[in-house]
């Protein structure tokens, strides 16, 4: 059977959980405030300019 990723984070000890998020803090705050914007950005979806499917397309169907 397939384990569950939350199976997995089960199974790291907690101090390596610790020290992971640590590292992820302080390259977070390492980064300019318009590289933090920019990786947030690319996991958003597209603004209806960008899209190859406008909204007026879908409210026509």
């Amino acid at each position: 059977m397939v384990k569950s990723l939350n199976e997995h984070r089960n199974n790291i000890k907690p101090e390596v959980r610790i020290a992971a998020k640590a590292k992820a803090m302080g390259i977070v705050a390492k980064m300019s405030n318009a590289e933090t914007k920019n990786a947030k950005e690319r996991g958003r979806p597209a603004p209806a300019e960008k899209r190859i499917i406008t909204q007026s397309d879908l409210s026509n169907k």
